[in-house]
This record gives C-alpha cells, structure tokens and sequence, in this order.
C-alpha cells in the first residue's frame, strides 16, 4: 500500500461520515495523468529528458480536465467513483473495499492527528490501538 491508498481510503471514509450527516457534498480523489508542469526545469537532467515530457506527459490544460469534469459533471451527481482518472471513475485496488483497513487508517489518522471523536462509533479505534483524548475539532 501507499499513499495514494492511504489517501483514497480516507477520502471514502469522509464521504460515509458525510452521508451520515446528511450533507449533499461528496469527496473525489482525481488522478491527472502525469502533467508537464516544469517543476523539474531546474534540475540537471531535465535538459535531458524535456523533449521526451511533451510526447509523453499532459500539458497543464489537459490535466485540468479531469479535475474540472470532477468539478463540475453533472454525471457525478448520482455516481460516486472512489477515483477519477482521464474523466472516468475507475475502481483503484481491491483492498479499499475492505471497511477494516479503512477504518483503521482512518483512526490512526485520526490519533496521529488528534482529532479523534470519542463517543462516536463512526469513528471508534481498532482492537489494540491506543486510544486519543481530544474531541473532534470544528
């Protein structure tokens, strides 16, 4: 797993409690692609290695796509893909159907954090997990 996982899992986590509170809003992870963006233009190699950037990379208008179509379209709001990639929803790993692991990377999110609700069970820690005194700040 990595953090890519990490933060999907999260992300789906946020959009339970949400349903929970009844609020009509709804998180999505978005993958861009691998953008042209010259954040690398300082570095050695990147003479190297520019002209092979625009035959395989976004230019930064084409990575925007996916963010604005996630945005934006209105055929997300009925559908809600656990990630966006290209203007699609797409099913990243298996393992991020697996409610255990999620709920245990968001509670130690949560204790790492100290933003933990105790009394709520949405948000109770795992088996052997040390519990955090704070409430959930607003």
């Amino acid at each position: 797993m990595d953090s890519k996982f990490y933060q999907i899992a999260t992300a789906v986590q946020w959009n339970k409690l949400l349903e929970k509170t009844g609020a009509n809003v709804h998180m999505f992870n978005v993958h861009p692609g691998i953008v042209d963006t010259r954040l690398y233009e300082n570095v050695f190699y990147y003479k190297l290695v520019a002209p092979l950037m625009s035959l395989i990379c976004k230019t930064p208008a084409q990575g925007a796509d996916t963010v604005v179509y996630a945005a934006l379209s209105p055929k997300l709001e009925n559908e809600f893909p656990i990630l966006i990639a290209n203007c699609k929803g797409i099913d990243p790993h298996p393992g991020i159907h697996d409610t255990e692991v999620r709920e245990l990377i968001w509670s130690i999110s949560c204790i790492l954090t100290e933003t933990c609700e105790n009394e709520s069970a949405y948000l109770r820690s795992p088996a052997g997990l040390p519990r955090s005194s704070p409430q959930l700040r607003h």
